[in-house]
């Protein structure tokens, strides 16, 4: 028999398994009978005593190209693709793991220059430390959550533009 104190200690992904009892409840007639040895994901079992779910990651987009999501947790039911929809605008897309009124998206940039921005407002060529970058989280339906981001000219106030550099978190409650 296996000495489990010889196991080292890590801290656990919320992917990572926990073997354990699933006891028999007799009022739910689904119950198995016998408490089955069952495995557990680490973030089912938070997720059961927290009613949170949870996303946490940094995105980085370029050019015309897709935001690139760097996950450092992610307790949804899968992994957010994200797409570039139009200049300053990207879309998360999780078929039915936004709960109306239960989601909340925080967003943090991590713009610290702002490259020159063209009439159109796509980014330009030259950095400069000059105006911001801000970006606006909304929850558009189940499915999706929009981001939009905007860049300050000093003029005429904020035009939407590329480039993303951000972190995001986005909780879901139950």
């Amino acid at each position: 028999m296996a000495n489990i104190s010889a196991y080292p200690t890590i801290t656990p992904k919320g992917a990572d398994l926990i073997v354990g009892s699933e006891t028999y409840d007799s009022t739910d007639p689904s119950s198995p009978k016998g408490n089955p040895t069952r495995n557990f994901t680490v973030s089912s079992i938070i997720s059961a005593n927290t009613g949170l779910t949870s996303y946490h990651a940094s995105l980085v987009q370029t050019s015309t190209n897709a935001p690139v999501a760097t996950v450092m947790s992610n307790g949804l039911s899968a992994a957010i693709v994200w797409a570039r929809t139009g200049v300053g605008v990207y879309t998360g897309t999780l078929t039915g793991a936004f709960t109306a009124n239960k989601t909340s998206v925080f967003v943090q940039s991590n713009q610290l220059t702002s490259p020159s921005m063209t009439a159109d407002g796509a980014e330009g060529t030259a950095p400069t430390n000059a105006f911001p970058t801000q970006i606006q989280a909304v929850v558009t339906d189940a499915n999706t959550i929009t981001l939009t981001s905007f860049g300050l000219d000093g003029t005429s106030g904020a035009t939407k533009r590329d480039v993303v550099n951000c972190f995001i978190e986005i909780k879901v409650f139950s």
